[in-house]
């Protein structure tokens, strides 16, 4: 709800996280849920959506909830009415977590995937491999400006380099590659700078742009920053990805993709044998 004196208004979510404390009103939102997905939805329980939060934006005024479709799957709903530039990754993290919750102590499992990126090696170290990956840290820098920049294109000069534009005029520039730092997660501002005076030349609208916020994250690299993925020699059922660097968030959907159809015996449209894992997976 606002608190604005002259327009409150009840938030959608806000609403419906409320309603939703009793289980007898599950009814109204499958009503609603049914009719959007075209099947029948059940509501099998609302999750704890706001008592595991890392910081006052996560898991903000948000409605999460498990239900079943008519296939009998679980599906993992959110209803939610604020901005997010994180979605994806704010999904993926959301169900990762909610399968992770669903398997039981000790219970086995015919084949796994690792996908650990520089902590593979940390991974398949007590199955006596050896792996050739190690971290890479890169920083980037997040931006607003006052105007719509939606049409603006991204812009990946020679280099390190890239200016990427969303919604609502939010702009990132990154990414930093750093090979030499192991897994320090430190702000960096001197290299920040000079990254955003090499920016400028390209999008001097920078300069009018106010600075929300810097991140640091750690990619995986090889010797010869390649990427490898498939089945592990020697060990039925085991499948890993890494190598994949700063190309990650472009490549990884589509070497997950594989994966999955490695594990099911589904068709693959690349060649495992151009990303050998035998020669930066070894004994």
């Amino acid at each position: 709800m606002t608190n604005s004196n002259e327009n409150q208004i009840i938030r959608f979510d806000w609403a419906m996280k409320r309603l939703l404390r009793n289980k007898a009103n599950f009814s109204v939102l499958e009503g609603l849920l049914t009719t959007l997905l075209g099947e029948k939805i059940i509501i099998r329980r609302l999750l704890e959506s706001e008592s595991n939060q890392e910081d006052e934006y996560d898991k903000y005024n948000r409605v999460d909830m498990l239900a079943e479709n008519s296939k009998g799957e679980l599906v993992l709903i959110e209803v939610q009415n604020n901005n997010e530039y994180a979605y994806f990754q704010r999904m993926l993290f959301g169900t990762s977590k909610l399968v992770t919750e669903y398997i039981n102590r000790g219970e086995s499992y015919d084949k796994v995937i690792l996908a650990t990126g520089a902590w593979l090696g940390q991974m398949l170290e007590p199955l006596g491999y050896q792996v050739d990956v190690r971290p890479q840290k890169g920083q980037l820098r997040d931006y607003q400006l006052d105007r719509d920049i939606a049409d603006y294109p991204v812009v990946m000069p020679e280099g390190e380099l890239d200016i990427i534009p969303f919604q609502k005029g939010k702009i990132s520039m990154g990414a930093t590659h750093e090979n030499e730092m192991g897994f320090d997660l430190t702000v960096d501002q001197a290299l920040l700078n000079q990254m955003e005076t090499e920016a400028l030349a390209y999008y001097p609208e920078l300069a009018q742009a106010e600075v929300i916020g810097e991140r640091v994250g750690t990619r995986a690299y090889t010797s010869d920053f390649s990427p490898f993925w498939g089945a592990v020699p020697d060990q039925a059922g085991l499948y890993v990805a890494s190598g994949l660097g700063s190309s990650g968030l472009t490549t990884g959907p589509l070497i997950g993709w594989h994966l999955a159809q490695l594990v099911v015996g589904g068709n693959l449209r690349l060649d495992p044998a151009d990303y050998p894992v035998e020669q930066y997976v070894k004994k």
